[in-house]
């Protein structure tokens, strides 16, 4: 035989998760989020220097792009449960599409909001979409390793957008910027036409009930709790760095979102396998603690060496948070309400993100970034206390839930 069993099956499980859609998925999701990473770092620099906007509103900037998605995701949830995915996904990739080019035509503080609004919306759309469709299409016994490698697509980008952001806006300003965005985008929607995705299993829609049990995810609500606390604390890092760096003599910047890229990556390696053989505590308990590190390290110093450093405990930590808390959620619901749970733990990223860059705002404003970043660290203990005397017993409950619903089926 040309392949031992062992042999067989290894490959035969390549084949199963990698296939055409999973991997087209995450080409889309790699250059939707190298768009994403590549304006994060440039977007407050031109609301400083064009907009003319006060560094204490920074904030309003994130915070309008996270009230957009925080309105758009829930009723999200429903119609990715009650509709075709696939079109829902190329619409929502087209309407991203359209706001990033409009970056290059604002020249108002109004204009700056709105575009950021619709940014908000059309983000919250695509990428819940993108994120219950490829765990449709992972086999449930690889969904953590699934998860973590689709997950890949982001910290990849975060290796190349914001560096890349950077370069291009000292080399050649703004507008090319915008304009470099905009190809990577089109090229992203290209893509999502290329799909072939099986059609929506025959069962009855459920009627869209506007209450909370209706538009979010019961059980996936302590979950949410634990990526509030992260995302809160992800604000000041993607908000304020690159004031906090030049501020402090910091040149190139951008070698933090590098640094911190590479621990994402290996990381989410570690994730991959982890978590499947071990449960979701290891990962929990080293991710909050590895990003409290890196957060605390920001607020003690002002140096490259340090800052850069301080990317390396933030992306081990975030690269650990983020897949294992998505595949907590996913485990804890049937099929058919993935959208939900998906829309209500991505409403929790919107919300921390948006109250995180306004709060820490206001702190850096009137006390200084380094209290700023010692209340970032202060926000992911609580999430680590909160997991250990209540998410942890309540995941635990719902998994065994689960268990004898599937028995029973």
């Amino acid at each position: 035989m040309l392949f031992s069993h062992n042999t067989d099956w290894y490959v035969l499980r390549i084949v199963v998760l990698y296939t055409k859609n999973f991997i087209l998925l995450a080409l889309i999701m790699f250059l939707a989020s190298a768009t994403f990473m590549l304006l994060m770092p440039i977007l407050p620099l031109f609301a400083l220097n064009v907009i003319k906007l006060p560094e204490a509103e920074i904030g309003l900037m994130v915070g309008a792009f996270s009230v957009a998605a925080f309105c758009v995701r829930p009723f999200l949830g429903y119609l990715i449960d009650s509709y075709d995915k696939r079109r829902i996904f190329v619409i929502s990739m087209a309407l991203f599409t359209a706001v990033v080019i409009s970056y290059g035509f604002i020249s108002t503080l109004a204009m700056l909001l709105v575009v950021r609004m619709l940014h908000g919306g059309s983000w919250a759309s695509a990428s819940t979409a993108v994120s219950t469709i490829v765990v449709d299409i992972i086999p449930p016994k690889r969904r953590a390793e699934g998860i973590g490698a689709f997950s890949l697509a982001m910290p990849l980008a975060m290796v190349i957008g914001p560096a890349a952001g950077v370069e291009l806006y000292m080399r050649s300003g703004f507008g090319v910027t915008f304009a470099a965005a905009s190809v990577t985008c089109v090229i992203a929607l290209g893509l999502c036409f290329l799909l072939r995705l099986p059609p929506r299993p025959n069962v009855p829609r459920q009627k869209l009930k506007l209450s909370p049990a209706g538009l979010y995810e019961m059980r996936a609500m302590g979950i949410s709790a634990m990526q509030f606390c992260y995302s809160f604390a992800y604000a000041g890092v993607a908000t304020f760095l690159p004031i906090y760096a030049t501020k402090n003599g910091v040149g190139n910047f951008s070698y933090f979102f590098v640094f911190y890229a590479c621990t994402v990556l290996a990381s989410r390696i570690l994730v991959r396998k982890t978590f499947d053989l071990r449960g979701p505590s290891p990962m929990i308990y080293m991710g909050y603690t590895g990003f409290a590190i890196g957060a605390f390290i920001m607020g003690l110093t002002h140096s490259a060496g340090f800052l850069y450093l301080a990317g390396l405990f933030c992306g081990l930590g975030g690269g650990m948070i983020m897949p294992s808390l998505n595949t907590m959620s996913m485990n804890i619901v049937e099929p058919m309400n993935r959208g939900k749970a998906t829309a209500t733990v991505m409403t929790a990223i919107d919300v921390g993100m948006g109250v995180g860059a306004m709060v820490l705002g206001v702190i850096a404003q009137h006390t200084s970034y380094s209290v700023m970043y010692f209340t970032v660290t202060a926000s992911l203990v609580l999430s680590m206390l909160w997991y250990r005397f209540y998410e942890k017993k309540h995941y635990l409950h719902n998994i065994e839930r689960m268990a004898t619903k599937l028995n029973e089926g």
